[in-house]
């Protein structure tokens, strides 16, 4: 009926999801659009897997992302989908060598879509 759609509550079911937000801390509504987007794609259904990271232009951005991403991000990501007890701790030996976290070989891409263009894959850095 037209009167009477559907609920969106379930739209995402299956999507696991995170969310890192850009804001300044001068703003009123500091990272509203992060916290926005993190609370409407759980209420659609989406499973969040990691805790919402939040930068501050105001005062490094850069480096807050970076910080979410090594302490919080691949950490819990190798948690959830590194099973493979002897890939895990080569990860995490590697890591200890090189001073940084490492990622796994993954069969999944990200990739980015512009209006009117393509979808051009993102490398990942290992």
């Amino acid at each position: 009926k037209k009167d009477n759609p559907p609920s969106p509550t379930n739209v995402l079911n299956g999507l696991e999801y995170c969310v890192f937000g850009l804001g300044n801390r001068q703003y009123e509504h500091y990272n509203a659009m992060g916290k926005f987007f993190d609370k409407a794609l759980d209420k659609i259904g989406g499973k969040r897997v990691i805790k919402i990271g939040l930068g501050d232009d105001d005062n490094d951005m850069e480096g807050d992302f970076d910080t979410w991403k090594d302490e919080v991000l691949w950490p819990n990501l190798g948690k959830l989908y590194i099973k493979d007890d002897k890939a895990a701790a080569e990860l995490k030996q590697k890591a200890k060598q090189n001073n940084k976290n490492v990622l796994p070989d993954c069969p999944y891409v990200i990739q980015t879509h512009e209006a009117g263009t393509k979808p051009q894959d993102v490398p990942l850095e290992k």
